[in-house]
């Protein structure tokens, strides 16, 4: 379960006198007055309380969250050919279901001292 123990204070007990706003620790005139003492009160969950049992309610707060809806990003890329590969002339994917597709190839010649980059896109669509 959920615990919460205050640096000062234990957990909760109607019979421990430190919750106990009559207890002599807290009173300036009583021999047993201790100066570090502070009574902090008991408070059942009360929206209007600072005090509220942090064993009793639990919020966070968050921007919306969608249920309805998913995305989950990009397509991941698929290497056609590296450094190491001969040069090749042609591309062949196979699309298993009918519908409008973007394939997008993307070329660099990557060095130290500099990266250059070719996008090409083409959008087909594909039918039964």
């Amino acid at each position: 379960g959920n615990e919460y123990l205050h640096a000062d204070l234990p957990r909760f007990d109607e019979n421990n006198p430190i919750f106990d706003p009559l207890n002599p620790i807290y009173d300036p005139n009583s021999p047993d007055y201790i100066a570090t003492a502070v009574y902090v009160p008991f408070v059942p969950f009360n929206p209007t309380s600072p005090y509220n049992d942090p064993l009793s309610e639990h919020w966070a707060v968050s921007k919306p969250i969608t249920v309805n809806e998913i995305d989950l990003g990009p397509d991941l890329a698929k290497g056609v050919k590296g450094i190491r590969n001969t040069m090749i002339n042609e591309y062949t994917y196979t699309y298993n279901k009918p519908g409008t597709y973007t394939a997008v190839f993307v070329a660099s010649n990557n060095s130290i001292d500099d990266i250059k980059e070719v996008i090409k896109e083409i959008t087909f669509t594909i039918t039964p």
